[in-house]
């Protein structure tokens, strides 16, 4: 009796191993990784950021009282005119500038936070 309880155990469990991660039962046989894409299973957020060289900087929110100081940061780190800035912060959540180095969106972050933004990077 404990054979076949064992042996039903074992079959369910292999099972389930197979439908989790998509493997044929030759490779959980033998053990091969190779087709289970390590890139699939981060280990850390920091380690993503630190892999990305390129960041989108996404205004979120801003303080309503401190609106015209936010425009100005915005319009300075665009260089766009008052009236696409002023719409990038009306509509946040909204991407203020995309494709830019850890560095420039760290400053952009601190610039627009010192506003009254609440901004993100992404």
């Amino acid at each position: 009796m404990k054979k076949i309880f064992y042996i039903i155990i074992t079959i369910t469990f292999l099972a389930l191993l197979h439908a989790c991660t998509n493997n044929t039962n030759d490779d959980i046989i033998k053990n091969d990784s190779s087709s289970t894409d390590i890139a699939q299973f981060p280990e850390n957020s920091t380690a993503n950021e630190e892999a990305q060289t390129e960041f989108d900087v996404i205004l979120e929110s801003f303080d309503p009282a401190k609106k015209m100081n936010v425009i100005k940061a915005v319009k300075a780190a665009t260089g766009l005119g008052l009236k696409e800035a002023m719409a990038i912060v009306t509509g946040a959540p909204q991407v203020v500038k995309e494709g830019v180095s850890k560095a420039y969106a760290d400053k952009l972050i601190a610039d627009i936070t010192a506003a009254g933004g609440k901004v993100s990077k992404r």
